[in-house]
């Protein structure tokens, strides 16, 4: 009797493993691959919501200042042969207007957002920014490799490490150009600087030249990429683009320029801004007038 009981108990506690294991595996089909889709596809809608094997990868996005985007001027989706666009644009505010583009084309996902505060509309803002939300759980135990640095002359690096659910809150990588994800969902880059190494930074990131490094922070249950803007009482216009597509670290391929520097050949001349001494002689006047 002894002996049946036994064999029962250990029967029991198989089947709790057994059904463990089914349990872990159901939850990472639900973060991963739920359904037989297309490798990427973004939604309808004013909130940015992106899909990865049918599972969330992006589930929403946010922009401080503004009060949501049910504010939005207009939702714009259209169909080209490549695949789907979603347009969301605000131009009517005296404020904050923002426009952000989302589409899936050749299963390549790409995302271009701009925003800008009018001059004297900065009062209780310290800055800008516009973020978009990953589950935590979606890449709890993914490896990532990511190239840094906000300057393009100096400061790049290499950093490696692995992202989980239960980490502690606060900044994970800073000045993100590029991330490279490896974990049980598959192989994901995000490519934050897609235009190449001289858009990326900050100070010239304009309406013209789309660029700027972002940020990666955990923040409870999720992991949040961020880019941004301090305000001054001027205003300002930010722009950014990132790329998220299926594969591997491969940043020097894609992007082979990696040091950059400046300089412009200006003819030997001597100017002189005098307004209330003789100029020296062989200068020559720039019609400035005291």
């Amino acid at each position: 009797m002894m002996h049946m009981d036994h064999v029962i108990m250990r029967a029991n506690v198989g089947g709790a493993v057994l059904l463990g294991m089914a349990m872990v595996v159901a939850l990472t089909l639900s973060l991963c691959s739920a359904t037989a889709a297309p490798p990427l596809s973004v939604a309808e809608s004013a909130e940015l919501r992106l899909d990865h094997d049918g599972a969330p990868l992006i589930v929403r996005d946010t922009l401080s200042a503004n009060d949501g985007w049910e504010n939005a001027d207009d939702v714009v989706v259209s169909e080209t042969d490549a695949g789907k666009v979603v347009n969301v644009y605000r131009m009517s505010s005296d404020t904050l207007d923002y426009r952000k583009e989302a589409s899936v084309r050749n299963n390549v996902f790409e995302l271009t957002v701009r925003f800008r505060l009018y001059a004297y509309k900065n009062e209780g803002l310290d800055g800008i920014a516009y973020s978009f939300y990953v589950p935590a759980q979606r890449l709890d135990g993914a490896s990532f490799k990511a190239m840094t640095g906000d300057k393009p002359y100096r400061g790049s690096e290499v950093v490696s490490g692995t992202l989980t659910a239960d980490q502690k809150d606060g900044s994970v990588v800073a000045g993100l150009r590029y991330l490279a994800l490896t974990g049980p969902c598959g192989d994901i880059v995000m490519d934050f600087v897609p235009k190449g190494r001289s858009v990326y930074p900050s100070w010239r990131a304009t309406e013209a030249m789309v660029g700027g490094a972002w940020s990666l922070a955990k923040e409870g249950d999720f992991f949040v990429f961020s880019f941004g803007m301090s305000m001054r009482w001027y205003g300002g216009l930010r722009t950014s683009k990132v790329l998220i597509y299926e594969g591997q670290y491969n940043y020097d391929e894609g992007h082979p320029q990696q040091d950059e520097g400046h300089y412009a050949a200006v003819p030997e001349t001597t100017v002189a801004l005098a307004f209330y001494e003789p100029a020296p002689e062989g200068s020559r006047s720039m019609g400035l007038q005291p």
